[in-house]
């Protein structure tokens, strides 16, 4: 799948968007998690932002890597658990990347992460398809179908949902190579989360949210857009932060005996 991605998801308002947003607050460095084959990744990187391009697959890392231009990005195979601290000014997930964070846990834990490797005043920004717009209802043979061009002939794409709970859609991806007859089935599960969610998720990870827009061209959100296109800013103390004050005397006090002794104490 990773050989067909780019062919099934090319240039589009979404990365005009996305270069506008890393551009509009200056953002030295770049994170880019789920970065898929790269080519927002490395058109960040071309815009003059230093960028690491992060991702568990690593077939897609690896059509990344043979991208023209990747030399310009630090790739990493990885999670948001594996980037560094305090480390960029803006980190985005595009492509929809933060619907795979299936339960509450999971989403809190990445948000932790990528406020942890954010510095102050940094911003994180994502897409979510709306739920309330129900894009999966056009995820069947005959609406999603596409045909794009291989080395191995022409394939075609085609969605279909299978379980529709709470907020959770199951769905298979088949690709279907007409020459041969060959087919591969692929099975995901996306969450989709409202913005009322998303805004209390974000808020309680330690963010302010700045915007959040509809659509590709800016406008604000409404109940029916098909997209949420979220950015958020790190606040100055988070969850992780907020400890009482015996904690943090006794904190102080380490910090104090360690600087006296000339070591930094474990973070």
């Amino acid at each position: 799948m990773a050989a067909l991605y780019d062919q099934v998801n090319g240039w589009g308002p979404d990365y005009e968007y996305w270069l506008q947003v890393a551009g509009t607050m200056s953002a030295l460095d770049v994170a880019d998690l789920g970065c898929g084959t790269g080519q927002l990744t490395v058109l960040f990187a071309r815009a003059g932002h230093r960028v690491v391009g992060i991702d568990p697959d690593p077939g897609m890392l690896q059509v990344a890597r043979a991208r023209k231009g990747q030399k310009l990005v630090t790739w990493v195979q990885g999670y948001a658990a594996d980037l560094a601290t305090a480390s960029a000014d803006l980190v985005t997930m595009t492509g929809h990347v933060s619907q795979v964070f299936l339960t509450d846990t999971e989403w809190a834990k990445a948000l932790g992460e990528l406020r942890r490797a954010l510095r102050p005043g940094g911003r994180v920004a994502f897409d979510m398809r709306n739920p309330h717009a129900r894009g999966w209802e056009a995820w069947n043979p005959t609406d999603s179908r596409r045909s794009v061009g291989t080395d191995s002939g022409v394939a075609e794409i085609w969605h279909e949902v299978t379980a529709v709970k709470d907020q959770l859609v199951t769905f298979e991806t088949t690709t279907r190579y007409t020459d041969s007859g060959r087919a591969e089935v692929a099975t995901d599960v996306l969450r989709f989360r409202d913005e009322p969610t998303l805004r209390t998720s974000l808020i309680s990870a330690g963010f302010a949210v700045d915007q959040v827009h509809g659509d590709w061209d800016g406008t604000p959100a409404t109940k029916l857009s098909r997209e949420l296109i979220i950015t958020a800013t790190r606040t100055v103390r988070g969850p992780q932060d907020q400890a009482g004050p015996a904690v943090e005397g006794r904190r102080n006090v380490a910090k104090a005996a360690a600087a006296t002794r000339g070591r930094e104490t474990s973070r």
